[in-house]
């Protein structure tokens, strides 16, 4: 296998990824440098064909440059071995040997995290398919809301009150979540759909979903007391699947399940119908075993989605 510097534009590149997750995204990367990371994009190539593409980023810590892959690449073909050496065989000549990737890439890796579980949403069916799909009382409530008689709007970028009131709602639930400057950043480089719900006049609910190739990922959701009376991110959810199924996109990822920190949210997702896929475990590819996990923390690279 070769790692070969990409040659495509952003949008060859997006088109090229698909329904990929966003740590593919070229947008991902653009934000990625705002914040002092360098994005390293490489096609793979074998026997003369492309076979996948693979999005690294470089950043320079007091330990010296460290490089994360933060996913497995998008393959167009059967995965081949070798995938961490051919990288780190075209890797600038100011890189480090200090690699971090998932397991299972064909290369002994030390795990510094633990794998988790994710889900996703594929929206490639017609909407009363994806209607069906959803479990009961998941849909009842929808139904609740959709008589509540709620004024479900789409609005430009991501408000600063919508980013305010989740990130104090998170800091009060106890989960993770991009920082709100990535958020900002995410605004400059990228697609987001943001909706919101409104009841006489005053806003009590928002959700937000970063747009990437024939993919968004869910990243900002804000309920007021009265929004969750009244299951306005039911209807919000809903209304998104439909705007961003009609937008081109196939694949609406939902983050991580955290069944024991934020429950109400796991069950908030596992009833839409979505699946559950497993990330893997990151980990120091070897034979540079000696660091710490602390290596696989939030102070590289961020890894807020939810």
């Amino acid at each position: 296998m070769e790692a070969r510097p990409t040659r495509l534009s952003s949008s060859a590149w997006e088109a090229a990824i698909g329904a990929a997750p966003i740590q593919h995204a070229w947008t991902y990367g653009a934000v990625a440098a705002d914040f002092g990371a360098e994005p390293l994009r490489y096609e793979l190539w074998s026997r003369g064909a492309r076979i996948g593409l693979s999005q690294c980023l470089m950043r320079r810590t007091r330990l010296g440059a460290v490089v994360l892959m933060p996913r497995p690449p998008v393959w167009d073909r059967a995965p081949r071995e070798g995938l961490v050496d051919a990288i780190r065989h075209v890797l600038p000549a100011r890189a480090p040997r200090l690699f971090l990737a998932p397991t299972g890439q064909g290369a002994p890796v030390l795990p510094l995290s633990r794998g988790r579980e994710e889900a996703s949403l594929d929206l490639k069916p017609d909407p009363d398919t994806l209607r069906a799909r959803l479990h009961g009382k998941w849909r009842n409530r929808l139904v609740r809301a959709e008589r509540e008689g709620l004024v479900c709007r789409a609005v430009s970028g991501i408000p600063e009150w919508l980013i305010a009131r989740e990130a104090a709602q998170r800091r009060a639930k106890g989960y993770a979540g991009l920082p709100p400057a990535w958020l900002r950043a995410w605004s400059r480089h990228g697609a987001i759909l943001t909706l919101v719900a409104g009841a006489d006049g005053a806003e009590i609910a928002g959700m937000a979903f970063l747009v990437h190739g024939r993919a968004a990922t869910y990243q900002v959701g804000w309920s007021s007391e009265e929004g969750r009376r009244r299951s306005a991110h039911n209807l919000l959810f809903w209304n998104a699947c439909i705007h961003l199924r009609a937008a081109g996109v196939e694949r609406l990822d939902l983050g991580r399940i955290a069944r024991r920190h934020a429950p109400g949210l796991a069950r908030f997702k596992l009833g839409t119908g979505a699946a559950i896929d497993r990330a893997p475990p990151i980990g120091l590819a070897l034979p540079h075993a000696r660091l710490t996990s602390r290596l696989a923390g939030g102070f590289l690279f961020p890894d807020g989605v939810k």
